[in-house]
């Protein structure tokens, strides 16, 4: 089977439980990219967790990493604008 490609928008307290719980799984999926709206945060959970790339820019990550699937861990007002982005990327 093919690994997923993924990708966490998000990079705040709770980004640090989600990433350790995708790299329980990295024999079926693999995280890409991470995209924070601060760059100091999005730069320091690509370094910690050997991830390749990082945004600041959330459809700019979208079009450039290319991910089958994303983990949005941010606050919940933000959830239906990022997932409608999401889906307007296939």
């Amino acid at each position: 089977m093919a690994k997923r490609r993924g990708a966490i928008v998000g990079c705040g307290f709770f980004a640090t439980n989600h990433l350790n719980g995708w790299m329980d799984l990295k024999d079926r999926c693999e995280i890409v990219a991470v995209c924070d709206i601060d760059p100091a945060k999005a730069e320091a959970a690509a370094r910690r967790f050997g991830i390749p790339a990082h945004f600041t820019d959330f459809e700019t990550m979208l079009k450039e990493a290319k991910p089958e699937f994303v983990d949005i861990i941010t606050t919940a007002p933000s959830h239906r604008p990022l997932t409608e982005l999401c889906a307007r990327h296939g």
